[in-house]
């Protein structure tokens, strides 16, 4: 099942992940970044967050190894095909 992970820390499970839907948790445009270490599992992130100002999200930034801003997706790849 597919989790939010928001920026201060707390997540929720989601079901549906049309567009619409995606859009509005990372408030704007998604980009689908591939988690390192976990085949088939994907992290759906702001495209335009840095450029937002988004703040820092520590949960996201600690699974991915890199800086991520804004609340993101955590799925498998089958979920959003």
């Amino acid at each position: 099942m597919a989790k939010i992970i928001r920026c201060d820390k707390t997540t929720e499970n989601i079901d549906n992940l049309d567009l619409e839907t995606l859009q509005i948790i990372v408030e704007g445009y998604i980009e689908e970044l591939i988690v390192p270490n976990e085949k088939g599992t994907v992290m759906i992130v702001n495209e335009d967050g840095i450029m937002l100002n988004l703040p820092l999200n520590t949960v996201a930034t600690a699974i991915m190894g890199q800086p991520i801003v804004g609340n993101v997706i955590l799925c498998s790849r089958k979920e959003l095909h």
